[in-house]
């Protein structure tokens, strides 16, 4: 076996109970969140941006 899946295996066990899942997924579900808000906000300011420029 190799090595680092020797390593791993006292580890793998505890990351598959259900409150890592949970915790994962949280923070799965708060990154996608916070991406989604910024995606919005650049856009926004990027749209202001160029309008502001084109008026100059």
């Amino acid at each position: 076996m190799h090595p680092l899946l020797l390593w791993l295996d006292p580890i793998w066990q505890h990351l598959l109970a259900g409150k890592y899942w949970h915790w994962l997924l949280g923070g799965w579900c708060v990154t996608m969140l916070t991406s989604l808000l910024v995606i919005a906000a650049a856009t926004v300011l990027g749209i202001g941006f160029a309008l502001a420029r084109e008026w100059e």
